[in-house]
């Protein structure tokens, strides 16, 4: 039950919560001060999304570039990690929601710390910079690679 709950604040931390304020004006290239949430990278991939149209290219690519990217396929991961771990209650499929929660937890953590290196790269942006959203998303990130490392060990541990 805690693979789903996390899978889900991973998503949701990363889509809403706010990342960074972009004090030079230089990562979005939007106002100088601007707050930067997760949805102005993923938006167009979700919306597509929405519309039944799977496609992270074209016209549903991710803006923001690599970070874009990055953002969108860890809020795409989470909500993918969630459904598939409602699927995992059952005894065998277990193990293997294991492995994907693993894995959308290290993708969480890499993503906030490309997303935290890339921000301290530009000059006159500081940490203080990074907001909630992006702390979230890498602590959630860690909680959940830890979650499905426990959850490969089975039942017959507890």
């Amino acid at each position: 039950m805690i693979r789903i709950l996390l899978s889900l604040a991973i998503a949701a931390a990363a889509y809403f919560g706010p990342w960074i304020i972009d004090a030079t004006g230089t990562i979005t290239n939007s106002m100088p001060g601007a707050t930067i949430e997760g949805m102005k990278f993923a938006e167009t991939t979700a919306d597509c999304f929405i519309d039944l149209t799977f496609s992270v290219s074209g016209d549903c690519a991710p803006g923001g570039g690599l970070m874009g990217q990055l953002m969108t396929y860890t809020v795409i991961a989470g909500v993918v990690s969630a459904v598939l771990n409602i699927l995992g209650l059952l005894p065998v499929i277990g193990r293997v929601t294991s492995i994907l929660t693993i894995l959308t937890g290290a993708l969480a953590v890499v993503t906030f710390a490309l997303f935290a290196k890339d921000l301290l790269m530009i000059d006159g942006a500081s940490l203080s910079d990074f907001r909630w959203g992006g702390y979230a998303v890498g602590a959630f990130g860690l909680l959940a690679a830890l979650v499905g490392m426990s959850g490969l060990k089975g039942d017959e541990h507890r």
